[in-house]
Parts: C-alpha cells; structure tokens; sequence
C-alpha cells in the first residue's frame, strides 16, 4: 500500500467573515440542529477546526463546518477561527463534502458505553437537553415518547411544494374567518389592523423564553432582550374588559439553577393592572429520556394566568364519582360536627372546573416543522375552561389557531417568522381551510 497523503497544508487562525461557505454544499441546518449547535459553542467554545481549501484572493473556501462557521460569524465576524488548510483541488473537495457526513453516520451506538456517557454529562441548555434525549430515545435507552391526553391528534406539518409565499407585513384569512398577521406584534398599528376593531375575551400564548430555540431569522434580533419583547407585546393586548391572558412558559437553567426570569414581567404586568391571578403545571407526561445534569427529568412548564376582572371557569372536565353524595359538616368548637341533618348534602355532577395541574402530554419533535411547539390539547384545555374568540400573539405553527376552529371559535394571531407563517398556512389547509391574503 502506498504512503497515505497528508493533505492538511496548515492550522491558521483566520476572521470568520474570510470564510465562504461552497455552492455546492447539500445540506441544510434545521432550527433545532442550529440551536443544539449554538449551545455547544457557548458552553465549550470553539473545539474543532473548520476544513477549507485557500483561495486565489485569499479567502477561504469551506468543504466541512458550514454551519459554525455561520454561526462564528453571526457572534462577531472578527472571530478568529481556527481552519485546517488543505490542498484538495474542487473536485477532491466536493467528494469530501458528500462523504464526511453519511460515513460518520454509518457509525453504530455501544448502549452500554453511551448509557454510561450520557448519565456523566452535564448541560443548562434544554436544546442539547433535547438532543441528547433523542439520542437515548433512538438507542433503545428510554421509554418512547407518545401522544396521550389532550384529544391531541398530533397534526404534521405537510410537506412544502415550493418557496415560502408569506412576507412580512401581510395579512391573511383562513377559513374565512380567522386571520394572521405576519408581523411584529410589539408595533401597536400591527395589532389593531390584524384585529380590526375586534376585542377577545382569551389571550392564549406561548412566548419564546430566552435563548432556548431558534426562532427564524426575522425573530432573532427581537428574541434578545426578552424583558423588552415581553414588554412590547402585553401592552398591546387587545382584550375585553374581563379578558383572561394565559401564557406559556418553561424553566430556564443556568450555571446550575433555575432562573426567575420573569420576575420583572410579571411585575410590569401588576403595574399595568393584570393581577396575578393563577399559576397553574402543564403536565407533559412521562419524564424526558437523558440524563439533565443531576435533576429530575422535565416533565411539567408552567402556565401564567393574568386578569382585570373574574370569569367564571366553566365546566367541563368528567368526574370520577358522579353520582356520590359529600356530606358537609360545620366546624365547631370540638371540631366538625358530624350532625348531618343540618349539614348540607352536595351530590357530585357529571363534571367539573377543570384541575389547576394541565394534564395534556407533549407533541411530537419531529412532525410539526417549529423548533418550540405544544400540542393542540393545551390551548384547547384553555380554550375550553375560558370559552371566547382567542389572541395568540406568537401564533407559530397555529396551534391555537387549530384549537379554536376545531371548537367552533375565532383565532388571531401574529407571526413574524415568514417561514413559520407558512406552516400556519399549510397547517390550516389540512385541515380543509381556505387560505387568503387580505392586505
């Protein structure tokens, strides 16, 4: 056998903003792989080189990194990036290109080894939280996770048959009735043209919280200083009198604790008016597979209930004893009294104000094209307990759009992601809606 060749030239530290990524690189970087990548750089640093040919104009040429690479440069282009320089002519880099990936993932899993590895890793963030949770899942690890309660049917996204066709400042009707605004929902003017001079009774939402995910590229600048996002949005509710507001937020961990990141919100929201008027657990099911650096495995968010003035909660929920009689007794000076010919007797109905923990399990990763969705069965446990015409300000995928058709209600949302407003779209016309843009 021949010597092998070493290709590699030289190590050279070189600016991100000198990299360029080829034309003819095949792959693609979905929100979640983005995010798991983003957070490994910022808890381990740069740890690998990029693989490049230099240039004639002394520029560099990517075969292998494409997506650190971005990602060096959207934290700063002066970066210094460390490229492993070799002498691969285009043709010899193409064909590294299309092998380094697919050979790497012919490799198999050790359960045993990687059991033991995913047990001693530590991480705060709930991407590579995530990740590593489906790498444990698809190993045979841990239990699958699959849909339950909720009256969930765990809609997937279908498939796009062309390029995105919303942008942002449009408006649309769906169904003939519902509509969405892709559009900044912090701009006052915004909120009232999506409306109309329309006013709901239910605020439903779940925001994005931190950096978590990857929210599409039009989002990313507005998702960096959460306070002021959260801000901007909750002073342009466009509420009844007694409109309820519900939202939807999850834990954040850093350097080992959980953070109260909501604080000054929720304080901004008392000053406003908005009481703080329940918290209630979404409780998403069985615990996530994986490992989450010493803590009990996720399985509950939290849903933040704000108002001005009471509603009735309506019932809904079934009880377990309908039928059964509660005797009610008196407290007296020795303790209850058990005199029953003066207590009342209460007999149980067939339902009931539905519990403060949101027994709804968790949707799918992987067939709804969003890097942060819920399943339909939570806005629809809203939707129910507080029946009204809904605002969802980050509509998403349109899930509370869903929700709220499927019950017979009108949906209002904004979405500043054209990508993401695209799903909505694609998402209500499988469910047999017509879609329209109006403005």
């Amino acid at each position: 056998m021949p010597p092998l060749r070493d290709r590699i030239v030289e190590l050279r530290r070189v600016p991100a903003s000198l990299i360029d990524g080829a034309p003819w690189n095949w792959r693609t970087h979905p929100g979640e792989q983005r995010a798991v990548v983003q957070a490994s750089i910022e808890e381990l640093g740069i740890i690998d080189a990029l693989k490049v040919r230099a240039m004639p104009d002394g520029r560099y040429q990517l075969f292998d990194g494409h997506l650190r690479s971005d990602l060096y440069v959207t934290i700063s282009p002066d970066t210094l990036v460390p490229v492993l320089v070799t002498d691969l002519d285009e043709a010899e880099a193409k064909k590294a290109n299309a092998i380094f990936d697919p050979s790497a993932a012919m490799a198999e899993a050790d359960a045993a080894k990687l059991d033991a590895l995913l047990k001693e890793i530590e991480t705060d963030s709930a991407a590579i939280e995530s990740m590593l949770a489906e790498l444990a899942q698809d190993n045979g690890l841990a239990e699958e996770v699959v849909p339950g309660a909720g009256g969930d049917e765990f809609d997937a996204t279908p498939e796009a048959t062309g390029p995105t066709r919303t942008a942002v400042g449009e408006l649309w009707l769906i169904g003939g009735k519902h509509r969405l605004l892709v559009g900044d929902n912090t701009i006052a003017e915004n909120v009232e043209r999506l409306m109309g001079g329309k006013r709901v009774g239910l605020c439903f939402t779940s925001p994005p919280y931190g950096q978590q995910r990857d929210y599409g590229e039009a989002a990313k600048e507005k998702v960096q200083d959460w306070h002021a996002l959260m801000l901007g949005t909750f002073a342009n509710l466009p509420m009844t009198d007694d409109g309820q507001v519900l939202v939807n937020l999850g834990l954040i961990h850093r350097d080992g604790e959980w953070i109260p990141y909501w604080d000054g919100w929720i304080e901004w929201m008392r000053s406003q008016g908005w009481r703080r008027f329940g918290w209630y657990v979404w409780d998403q099911g069985s615990g996530l597979p994986g490992i989450f650096g010493g803590r009990c495995a996720p399985s509950h968010e939290f849903i933040f209930h704000f108002n001005k003035a009471t509603t009735t909660a309506e019932k809904w929920q079934p009880t377990k004893s309908e039928g059964h009689k509660i005797h009610g007794g008196r407290m007296g000076a020795n303790g209850w009294e058990t005199d029953y010919h003066i207590s009342r007797v209460n007999v149980i109905g067939p339902e009931k104000i539905p519990d403060s923990t949101w027994r709804v399990q968790r949707a799918p990763d992987a067939r709804i094209e969003h890097s942060a969705k819920f399943p339909v069965g939570l806005p629809t446990y809203a939707l129910e307990t507080w029946p009204s015409d809904v605002y969802d300000p980050y509509m998403g995928s349109w899930t509370t759009g869903l929700a709220a058709h499927r019950l017979g209600l009108t949906s209002y949302g904004c979405e500043l992601e054209p990508k993401f407003a695209d799903v909505c779209l694609r998402r209500a016309e499988a469910e047999g809606l017509t879609v329209e843009k109006i403005g």
